[in-house]
């Protein structure tokens, strides 16, 4: 399929639509200005963690100032929003001020800063923004529009790990039906931000990092090797333009990246169903090289990390039924691979989330239980080069997520315990949890982590960073 002509017709009706939609925008401000009902709201809050790993290695160092292996993280945030809201529009600005954000993004600092406005049955949004489709419990397979922060991609909730998009946003409410009719436009694509250094780099990043080091190390060599002071010069540079693994990777802030979706969600009877479309890129590259085989032993040549185009087919589903509330999502994700063989493109898959959560009559204890996996189709999983190459020849990933929670003194103190468990690599991951109210607005959680299992799967470069950590925030 081509989609050169839709790229090209979508993208002049998009920005046209900005327009309108900004011109909308400055005068519903201009309303808002005007009109002295109107009300400005300011709040968020100032938070304060300490996280100390305590695996083997870190507990040995404790107490001896020569030995580095002990590791703890303290971070200082704070969090503003701004709310301002008449009978026509909202405005939203939310500002995360982390700052792990000034050095390495600080275009994420404007957390979400976007418009709505409200004409009949119809909404307008237009600015940076998230929006979360699907409906799972922190568990998405449907949700694609924005992208993922995995510098901790496990603990914080799911809103909080999602990086918010540029975009515009048109939601349609049937007056003659209980259904609603969303499309959503990106001018552009922010990938996700995996981390290549710290506590929580993923095996993936691991992996990319050592090709990748590898490559210029050699490049840097051949270069070097011819001699001359200009090549040295050469060599010099060309190693100060490849640092990071950013270097080799396209840029997705381009009309060539944009991004498209359509959903309807509605109620039959008990049943809310929705259906969804995306049209669009993966937010995490394929890696692909040639590995050569030398007398001095194996180069890597001919790198090239691209973002997969995407089209997502999706279900979602909900409902109660007595004290059982019950979801699910399912997707179809199809790439140009359709075959499955070609090494260079990421394969078709499925993917799923079901579960269901159930208030226990014991105390306030609710019982949470999901599932989610993805099942890859055709080849290559197991072909040494293939994108989808697996080293365990797992075509699937499942994991099985369960939460007890329970509640005291008027909730507010609620325990929890939460663990995952990766059913083809036999890993585990274990999380207890408190969080207490001392005051309306003072809050205090703790939290542990501990990583147990097999080796080789997500969990895989995290089995040393079991940790414990207490965090205090002020509401304001």
């Amino acid at each position: 399929m081509k989609y050169g002509k839709l790229f090209r017709y979508t993208t002049v009706l998009g920005t046209v639509l900005c327009l309108l939609i900004n011109q909308s925008v400055f005068a519903q401000f201009d309303e808002l200005e005007q009109n002295k009902k109107s009300a400005l709201e300011i709040n968020g809050y100032i938070e304060s963690s300490a996280q100390t790993f305590i695996s083997q290695d870190d507990i040995e160092a404790l107490g001896d100032e020569k030995d580095t292996g002990d590791r703890s993280e303290i971070n200082t945030l704070a969090r503003i929003d701004l709310h301002y809201k008449n009978s026509a529009s909202e405005a939203t600005i939310r500002l995360n001020l982390d700052p792990r954000y000034f050095s390495e993004k600080p275009e994420n600092i404007v957390n979400e800063a976007y418009v709505d406005a409200y004409v009949g049955n119809v909404t307008l949004s237009a600015g940076k923004k998230k929006i979360v489709w699907g409906k799972g419990d922190e568990l998405h397979v449907v949700d694609m529009i924005n992208a993922n922060d995995y510098r901790d991609f496990i603990f914080p909730k799911y809103i909080d790990r999602r990086i918010a998009e540029p975009l515009v946003h048109v939601t349609y409410n049937v007056s003659e039906f209980p259904l609603q009719i969303e499309a959503v436009w990106t001018p552009a694509m922010t990938a996700d931000w995996v981390p290549s250094s710290g506590n929580w780099v993923p095996d993936q990043a691991v992996a990319l990092k050592d090709v990748l080091e590898k490559y210029v190390g050699y490049q840097y060599s051949t270069i070097y090797s011819t001699g001359g002071a200009i090549n040295s010069l050469q060599a010099t540079q060309y190693l100060a333009d490849h640092s990071s693994a950013e270097d080799f990777l396209p840029n997705t802030l381009s009309l060539d990246y944009s991004q498209y979706a359509l959903r309807a969600t509605g109620t039959v009877g008990i049943f809310d169903w929705g259906l969804s479309y995306y049209l669009g890129h993966f937010k995490t590259p394929s890696v692909t090289y040639n590995i050569y085989n030398t007398v001095n032993g194996p180069i890597i040549k001919n790198v090239e990390l691209v973002y997969d185009r995407l089209q997502v087919f999706g279900l979602e589903g909900a409902f109660a039924l007595g004290p059982w509330n019950v979801r699910m999502e399912g997707a179809y994700y199809l790439t140009k691979d359709t075959e499955g063989d070609d090494p260079a493109v990421k394969n078709n898959r499925l993917a799923w989330v079901a579960g269901f959560d159930i208030d226990i009559p014991i105390h306030n204890v609710n019982l949470n239980m999901q599932t989610q996996g993805v099942y890859i189709l055709g080849s290559g999983y197991d072909v040494v080069g293939d994108v989808d190459y697996n080293s365990e020849g797992y075509r699937s990933d499942n994991k099985l997520v369960l939460k007890i929670s329970d509640s005291f003194d008027h909730e507010r103190i609620k325990p929890s315990v939460k663990a995952i468990y990766g059913v083809e690599y036999n890993e585990y991951l274990l999380i207890p949890e408190l969080d207490w109210k001392i005051a309306d607005e003072l809050y205090v959680n703790v939290q542990a982590g501990w990583f147990f299992g097999d080796s080789h799967g997500a969990f895989d470069t995290f089995m040393d960073n079991d940790f414990v950590k207490l965090t205090a925030r002020y509401n304001f």
